[in-house]
């Protein structure tokens, strides 16, 4: 058996397309994105490809901040692996985030997926900070105040000191965790939540919120420890607000944020590999 690691290409898409559609109980997102990825800029889809059977593993590495590379999305078919693949494509990204001067590249995994966290610390990844994605039903309830709603905002000066003071950013480790992608928080990147019309406020605070199909994804908050319930309260009244059944929060491993949100609970950890020093 012969394999190639290499970028990935349009006519890889079907190949793809036959082992990831089942990985997970509720199937898998990997092969509807393939072809959004390829034309991505920002975005190298790295393939494994067998001499006879075309492509069989797969995996991303994108740049979320400066210096900052992310894997994500590797899947391995199954008559495939424990043939090295995995590792194979975790090299190649590395190499090529040593190449455009990366200092870090960051992973996630499940707490529950014990084999590939074993695999990852093999090749020098180093778990960092533990984080809780909560989904909560909306309960029924009057609208709050409209003084205390949240409202699109403009990022300002105001909000980087209090989110540097905050136990969010202390738990977190100074991370944002958006779209399965987690990286060191800067204030430009208020400015992009910002003018995508994701940052809201209100006086409690601010969240980097998305109206999904099915639920508010609250990906991002920042307010004075003091008044985090009452964020979380006005990040429940606009799920509301848009009439949806459920509201899901990011929150970083801390016993007096996660206290205050109820609902189903499942955790990930972060892993870093140190490229160079900052």
């Amino acid at each position: 058996m012969t394999y190639e690691v290499r970028l990935g290409r349009p006519d890889d898409h079907q190949g793809i397309r036959a082992f990831t559609t089942d990985t997970f109980e509720w199937g898998d997102y990997v092969a509807d994105a393939f072809l959004g990825w390829l034309d991505d800029p920002a975005i190298e889809v790295l393939v494994a490809v067998h001499d006879e059977d075309g492509p069989v593993a797969v995996a991303t590495l994108r740049r979320p901040g400066p210096g900052q590379a992310w894997m994500a999305a590797a899947r391995v078919r199954s008559d495939h692996r424990r043939k090295g693949l995995a590792n194979r494509l975790n090299d190649a990204g590395v190499a090529l985030a040593r190449e455009r001067g990366d200092r870090i590249v960051r992973l996630a995994i499940e707490d529950w997926n014990e084999a590939p966290q074993r695999q990852v610390e093999q090749l020098g990844y180093r778990p960092t900070s533990r984080w809780w994605f909560v989904r909560e039903p909306v309960e029924a309830a009057d609208r709050l105040p409209a003084r205390d709603r949240l409202e699109p905002v403009a990022a300002s000066e105001e909000i980087w000191p209090v989110w540097q003071r905050s136990a969010y950013a202390s738990a977190g480790r100074g991370l944002a965790g958006v779209h399965w992608t987690w990286w060191t928080l800067a204030p430009a990147d208020l400015d992009g939540f910002a003018r995508d019309g994701h940052l809201l406020g209100c006086p409690a605070g601010w969240a980097m919120v998305e109206p999904l199909e099915e639920r508010l994804a609250v990906s991002w908050m920042c307010s004075a420890d003091d008044d985090f319930v009452r964020l979380v309260e006005a990040c429940r009244d606009l799920a509301r607000e848009h009439g949806l059944p459920m509201v899901s929060f990011n929150v970083p491993d801390d016993e007096s944020l996660l206290g205050r949100l109820g609902g189903e609970r499942s955790s990930v950890r972060i892993w870093e590999l140190v490229l160079r020093d900052r």
